[in-house]
């Protein structure tokens, strides 16, 4: 019987896409005989090649098992680096991908490769023996074939990537013995039985072409963030063909992987249904492998016998070793980086949180050292850090500011994110169930309104002047004369508590024109009721709901009214005890021109058993005030009142408590208010009834 060995993961899915949530199902069939059929056919040269590196590689692991796996020169081996290329091949503007997702790409790759992904405590018991950190690394090239240095992404626009073939490499390719070139498209053209094809890959073979090597799949599964609708797993199974995995199900439960540790499969496993023992045998099906085709989130890893197989072909130099070689790493900039100089980047997968929650921090560098890295995290533990991708915890609420700084031997670069972190003020909330903001008197970021950037940083988010519903002030989102490079863009605003309402209404207005009509940025509007882990959308304005003004290839500043509107979002599912929102004004850049948002508004009902307005009085002027500020409370209950004033941050001013009595009006002066700096301020009231804040600005 002929092995064939080419493979493609072929998969269909049903998605929700949701901001720091996916969920991503494999399922479908592979599409092996139809690409091999449509490639090789009956090449009888193309399968002895194949025949002949499964020879060689069952010689490697009859002489290297698992527990002693050994380089061709006898030393134990050392961590193999693979230096890659990212082609970018896109139609329409949102495929072109961002080089923060692509950086997000990479980050998923190397902890699955090295075994630092956070899943990896999910692995069966039966299994965690076998588990391997297989000593891969993946680095963006920063010299390219020419000697010319490079970010490692090359980016062509071509109406081919919205059906995809092999072919589509011809239009941009690097040298494949030196490195791992990977194509993102939006669709890939295989006819496969039961889905659509999400990837496929080339195993090594001897004399291999670049047309007939590398990894080309769908941009909307590569990396978590920016197009990315899963876990980024799609990018890990297809690296696994590169460096010669099979499936697990090969041929059923007569063939296998050629690999002992991997329990063979009847059919490819899809969902997440640990209880699956296909074959029958003394271990089930092993879900958890990254080469079979269950859900993201269910795969976690790879095994010792896997990693000889990769290890078999790394070490020798006329498969994959040519690639791993000391002088192509020099050569292409991955070690030693005598030729280009780094280029320091980083963002946070996370950096909207509560306190005592962790940030992930993703290295975006070109061009460092592997062991170049050194971060530093003001108001982080631990405070500085040597990783590439570090996870701090920041306990107390604030702002902070987080540094990177990239070595090679052509130079050093850094780079200083001085609103890098927001932790959200939680008590006392400065907002409660209110929330007005028409941007007349704050510039953003500032510690309440956060701004969270996965693209080009070439785009602001900031108070525009020349701009405003209302007023002359609003946020903007500058799009216009900015890369046509995706990104994804949000503002988030402060802690929303929700426990008094009962019914709750968001409304703002929002003014956009398009650059032209094939632009296709999004607007979404997105809550959260735990501190940023998850979202929720509720509402997404696009094409002709987004539109307010014609197209122009200019900067956008709406000039009237006309050019606004308004929209409304129901909140009343995120109403009740123990409730805080945030929302995200989020903005995917497609082509776009500038976006504007102003006047965000909160409509809150409360209940009246909580809180009635109407048998109560809660005042401060003058407001704008400049010498001093006087406060009136009348109520026709008897209360005790607490008073506070704080800053925008949260720090506090002045803090008073007050008796007022069943029909008492008491006015209050705060005590030094002249001496106070110029500014925006939040003045809080609270009893046992309920709080309210209103925002004071001191001339």
């Amino acid at each position: 019987m002929t092995r064939i060995f080419l493979t493609l993961s072929a998969v269909f899915f049903t998605t929700a896409l949701s901001y720091a949530q996916h969920n991503h199902n494999h399922e479908g069939a592979c599409g092996t005989d139809e690409i091999i059929q449509e490639i090789f056919g009956n090449d009888r040269e193309y399968h002895q090649q194949r025949a002949e590196v499964e020879a060689w590689i069952d010689e490697y692991i009859a002489n290297n098992p698992p527990s002693e796996v050994r380089s061709e020169g006898g030393e134990s081996t050392n961590i193999h680096r693979i230096p890659v290329v990212f082609h970018v091949m896109y139609d329409h503007k949102r495929d072109n991908i961002s080089k923060y997702q692509i950086m997000d790409a990479l980050r998923v790759l190397n902890e699955d490769y090295r075994r630092k992904n956070a899943d990896t405590i999910l692995l069966r018991n039966v299994f965690q023996s076998r588990a391997a950190d297989f000593e891969v690394e993946f680095h963006l090239a920063r010299v390219d074939p020419s000697g010319n240095c490079t970010d490692g992404i090359n980016r062509v626009q071509t109406s081919e990537a919205a059906s995809s073939t092999n072919n589509i490499k011809r239009l941009s390719m690097w040298d494949n013995k030196k490195y791992l070139n990977i194509w993102t498209v939006s669709t890939i053209n295989a006819q496969v039985p039961q889905g659509i094809v999400l990837g496929y890959a080339f195993f090594p073979q001897f004399n291999q072409s670049g047309f007939n090597d590398g990894i080309l799949q769908r941009h909307d599964r590569t990396g978590t963030i920016g197009t990315s609708v899963s876990l980024g797993r799609t990018l890990t199974h297809e690296a696994g063909h590169y460096l010669n995995l099979h499936h697990p199900f090969r041929n059923g439960c007569g063939g296998g992987d050629f690999v002992d540790d991997t329990p063979r499969a009847a059919q490819a496993n899809f969902g997440c249904n640990l209880g699956t023992n296909s074959c029958g045998g003394a271990l089930p099906d092993m879900i958890e492998n990254f080469m079979d085709y269950s859900n993201d989130a269910c795969q976690n890893t790879l095994t010792q016998g896997q990693k000889v197989r990769s290890k078999a072909v790394l070490n020798n130099n006329t498969l994959r070793g040519d690639v791993t070689a000391t002088a192509n790493l020099k050569a292409t900039g991955v070690v030693g980086g005598e030729v280009c100089a780094p280029i320091a980047d980083f963002f946070a997968q996370n950096n909207v949180i509560c306190a005592g929650d962790t940030v992930k921090f993703i290295d975006a560098s070109i061009g460092t050292n592997p062991d170049g890295y050194k971060w530093y995290f003001h108001g982080g533990t631990p405070a500085t850090s040597t990783e590439r991708y570090p996870q701090v915890v920041f306990d107390q609420e604030g702002m902070y500011r987080v540094s990177l700084v990239v070595t090679n031997d052509a130079g050093t670069d850094s780079i200083t994110n001085w609103r890098s972190v927001w932790v959200k003020y939680e008590s006392p909330s400065p907002f409660q169930s209110w929330l007005r903001e028409d941007f007349e008197q704050i510039n953003i970021p500032n510690g309440n309104w956060s701004f969270v950037r996965h693209g080009s940083k070439d785009v602001e988010v900031k108070v525009a002047n020349n701009a405003g519903f209302s007023g002359s002030r609003s946020a903007m989102f500058g799009l216009k004369g900015n890369t046509d490079e995706h990104g994804v863009f949000r503002l988030i605003s402060p802690n929303i508590e929700m426990t008094r309402a009962i019914q709750a209404t968001l409304t703002f207005n929002v003014a956009h024109a398009p650059v032209d009509n094939n632009s296709e940025t999004v607007l979404r509007v997105k809550i959260s009721n735990d501190c940023g882990k998850t979202w929720i959308t509720r509402r997404t304005l696009q094409g002709n709901l987004l539109a307010t003004a014609p197209a122009t290839t200019g900067d956008f500043v709406p000039q009237s009214a006309a050019e606004w509107q308004s929209t409304q979002v129901a909140l009343s599912q995120f109403v009740g005890p123990d409730q805080e929102i945030l929302i995200m004004f989020e903005v995917e850049n497609a082509g776009g021109n500038n976006l504007y948002i102003d006047d965000i508004n909160m409509d809150v009902a409360l209940s009246e058993d909580r809180y009635d307005l109407s048998k109560r009085r809660f005042d401060a002027f003058p407001n704008p005030a400049s010498d001093a500020l006087t406060i009136e409370l009348e109520s026709d209950y008897e209360e005790l009142s607490s008073l506070t004033l704080t800053s925008v941050t949260g720090k506090m001013i002045w803090n008073d408590e007050v008796r007022v009595n069943s029909g008492q009006r008491v006015r209050i002066s705060v005590p030094n208010f002249a001496d106070l700096p110029s500014g925006v301020y939040m003045l809080r009231h609270e009893n046992n009834r309920g709080s309210e804040v209103k925002k004071i600005i001191k001339k």
